[in-house]
């Protein structure tokens, strides 16, 4: 199966909990989790994401999400090609300018 190997935590964008002050926490009080973007994911995986949370819809409103900045963590080393954005096979260079690291 082509998604198996990267339905795990290495491909699952970081979240941060957040402050419960502010407007937001008074219009919605359910706690505030900061999505950390991955810039190196490929559209095709994240929206196989979107897709898993759809399904898990129920639990992921048991929280407040809002798009935070782009995570620094790195691909993995062992990353299929399909999962990472405009893979370049000289160096590995995503199209947003991000040069991971191993």
């Amino acid at each position: 199966m082509k998604y198996t190997e990267i339905v795990n935590v290495k491909y699952i964008s970081s979240e941060l909990s957040e402050s419960d002050e502010g407007e937001d926490a008074v219009d919605d009080p359910r706690k505030c989790l900061v999505v950390l973007t991955l810039p190196w994911r490929s559209k095709e995986v994240n929206e196989l994401f979107d897709r898993l949370d759809a399904i898990k819809k129920g639990v992921m409103e048991r929280y407040r999400r809002k798009r935070g900045a782009n995570s620094g963590r790195d691909y993995p080393p062992d990353i299929p090609e399909f999962a990472l954005t405009d893979f370049v096979s000289s160096g590995k260079v995503t199209d947003n300018g991000v040069h991971p690291t191993y």
